[in-house]
């Protein structure tokens, strides 16, 4: 397999995106099985930019030390990565991330059935069996209803991103009794 020819203490750039090959993710690898595979991302600006958990077969190209990754590298601290892989310890990263975010009770993205898009986006509120619940908050902080999936359907996560740390302190000014006029 591809990923398995990497280093993780190294940054890359991962192309999955088989329609549009000039888009990448960068980040460092945290962890990778036989089907998936946890990286710590890296935004364009070189800040620490959540976790994202996603099926291995999808990276169709792996970059490492181009002019750019080095440029990311110098401004990335590796705080946050060196952090992360302590999450990974089973062979189920979606798992170890559902459980690491309901612990942390912080905001989780949930692509389901290929969809293209995040299905789910809120609090893991309980993982019984293969049955996740998650509390839906839209990306203004309100809570918006329940829903409950199985972790076999779960095609990405996405943890902790810029875009989920904005909802989660939306959420936080609401739950605070700050709100929007």
């Amino acid at each position: 397999m591809l990923i398995d020819k990497l280093s993780t203490d190294k940054t890359v750039a991962i192309y999955t995106n088989s329609e549009d090959t000039d888009l990448f993710l960068v980040g460092k690898i945290l962890a990778v099985t036989d089907e998936l595979t946890a990286i710590s991302m890296v935004s364009p600006y070189g800040r620490y930019d959540g976790i994202r958990v996603l099926r291995s077969e999808l990276i169709f190209e792996i970059e490492e030390e181009s002019e750019y990754l080095k440029m990311l590298q110098l401004l990335y601290s590796d705080a946050s990565s060196s952090a992360d892989s302590n999450i990974f310890t089973s062979d189920s990263p979606y798992l170890d991330l559902l459980r690491h975010a309901l612990k942390e009770q912080k905001v989780i993205s949930v692509e389901l059935l290929e969809s293209g898009s995040y299905n789910a986006i809120g609090f893991v509120k309980e993982i019984d069996d293969d049955v996740v619940t998650i509390q839906v908050v839209d990306s203004y902080g309100r809570e918006d209803g329940i829903v409950h999936f199985s972790v076999n359907d779960i095609t990405e996560l996405q943890y902790n991103s810029e875009d989920e740390q904005r909802t989660n302190a939306y959420w936080q000014l609401r739950r605070n009794g700050r709100q929007t006029q």
